[in-house]
């Protein structure tokens, strides 16, 4: 072998090296930044996740309260019987003639 067939043939060895040496190392980057940002987003995920429990009891009670409100407003439009135990309850009404007397135990 000559010696410059020598120095082309090492050169050539070398530049398919290095150039095998780069991919390596842009595919370890590639990888690595891949895998953060999977990480990312599994973790904002989980938070998202999180956050939509939160709403979602939210909301659940939100229903609850609603559904029981309108069942109150229903009973109070039909039965007499409920405005009046309302008023008295809540407003401390009496009629005519009544004398209302309230009674506290030691536990209120």
């Amino acid at each position: 072998m000559k010696r410059s067939s020598f120095k082309s043939f090492f050169k050539k060895r070398l530049d398919s090296t290095l150039l095998f040496c780069l991919f390596c190392v842009l595919g370890f980057l590639a990888v690595t930044t891949y895998q953060r940002q999977i990480s990312y987003d599994t973790e904002q995920l989980k938070s998202f996740r999180k956050e939509l429990k939160t709403y979602t009891a939210k909301v659940e009670a939100a229903e609850a309260r609603n559904q029981s409100m309108l069942v109150e407003i229903q009973d109070l439009k039909t039965e007499h019987k409920a405005l009046e135990e309302k008023a008295r309850f809540e407003y401390k009404m009496i009629q005519d003639g009544e004398v209302f007397v309230e009674l506290k135990t030691s536990s209120d």
